[in-house]
């Protein structure tokens, strides 16, 4: 399998140079900064190398143990048709249907966790996490904040999660978990983007908030509602994200950017109820093993968070932020900070926009605003 860097990473590796030294003006850039931008493109192609050798290592793996599964049983399984799929270009109508797990065939063995400690060896887990290590030092560079919030978080596997990253409360402490199937097949910036995504949501207490939202709400409306918030202030997201371009292009809508959890939540509602059709929901099982990403159940892990109480979830994640808040600090992570610690459990995006970006709106303009916040804060951007 054969991909290149996202072109997002290049166009970021362009505003760089660009913003550096003066370059756009002058036409000219000192050794620093060639430096600077070959650690920058070095560091992402190494990650991306070690991803996509190790995807191709633990899918093949994975084919070897359904092939001597249908030796042994002298049967063709769902996870056979879904390996097939995997190898065909595929049409949108089917991704989130591959994958499909073996829960036609009640016999010992067949479970996910027995497939999942089959497939993910401690040799390719170990792996995995030093991927994630690596990904978690471009945060330590860029956003010291979210690099120590995820040293923090316990990391756990999951072969069944409909997405690359998801969180969840267990035993006093905040678990992040990955599904390497989906995640290793994304450039690096986006997986280092995930990361802030999860944390994103932490902070501003949807783990908790999706419950009172869900009252007035279907629940795979909230859960997209925050996708199209959070998504909103990452430069790097996949693309089949949950933006607010992407829905308002699968649902014939005019959402406009950067507006409340609630005012995305009623558009997608609605659209729910008069328009099922297009929300078919995907028939899950234990021993699903996920293969892309499906909005619709990709937040489900968040109900299996511990069950407690508002105030203590919250004490737990101001616990996370004051441990994180180390080091040097963006303006605007500064200000998401304060915000959280004065009101809790309703984090207002639109101040955060603000602080962020000033009066920029969307678009390209939006992302010219950020390589010039990157430049007044070179310092840190040059560390990578």
């Amino acid at each position: 399998m054969q991909r290149n860097l996202d072109k997002d990473d290049i166009r970021d590796a362009s505003d760089l140079l660009t913003h550096i030294d003066g370059w756009e003006k002058t036409g000219s850039y000192d050794a620093d900064a060639i430096e600077a931008l070959d650690r920058w493109h070095a560091k992402r192609e190494r990650i991306h190398r070690e991803a996509e050798a190790l995807y191709a290592q633990i899918y093949a793996t994975y084919e070897a143990y359904v092939d001597s599964y249908e030796e042994q049983h002298h049967s063709v399984a769902p996870e056979r048709i879904a390996a097939d799929l995997m190898n065909h270009n595929m049409s949108d109508s089917h991704i989130g249907t591959i994958g499909r797990a073996l829960e036609d065939i009640e016999v010992e063995g067949t479970n996910l966790a027995v497939m999942q400690q089959a497939v993910m060896t401690p040799a390719f887990e170990q792996r995995l996490w030093n991927i994630l290590h690596d990904v978690n030092s471009l945060l330590l560079e860029e956003d010291q904040f979210f690099g120590y919030f995820y040293l923090q978080m316990a990391h756990r596997i999951r072969f069944d999660m409909t997405s690359a990253f998801g969180i969840n409360l267990k035993q006093g402490g905040y678990v992040l978990y990955v599904n390497p199937f989906i995640l290793l097949r994304q450039p690096p910036d986006v997986m280092k983007d995930g990361i802030k995504r999860e944390i994103l949501h932490i902070i501003s207490a949807h783990l908790m908030r999706v419950k009172a939202l869900s009252q007035g709400f279907h629940k795979t409306a909230v859960h997209m509602a925050m996708d199209m918030v959070v998504n909103d202030y990452l430069e790097h997201v996949d693309r089949d994200a949950v933006t607010v371009a992407n829905v308002n292009a699968r649902f014939g809508l005019l959402l406009k950017r950067f507006r409340t959890i609630e005012y995305y939540a009623k558009a997608i509602d609605k659209v729910m109820k008069e328009k099922p059709d297009l929300f078919v929901p995907i028939d899950s099982a234990e021993t699903a093993v996920a293969m892309e990403f499906d909005p619709q159940t990709s937040h489900d892990i968040w109900d299996e968070s511990d069950s407690i109480d508002t105030d203590t979830m919250d004490q737990i994640t101001e616990r996370y932020i004051n441990e994180a808040s180390k080091g040097d600090m963006e303006g605007y992570v500064k200000s998401l900070i304060d915000t959280f610690q004065k009101t809790r459990r309703a984090l207002p995006w639109y101040f955060y926009l603000k602080k962020l970006m000033g009066k920029v709106a969307s678009g390209y303009k939006k992302r010219r605003c950020v390589a010039i916040v990157v430049s007044q804060s070179a310092s840190n951007y040059l560390a990578l």
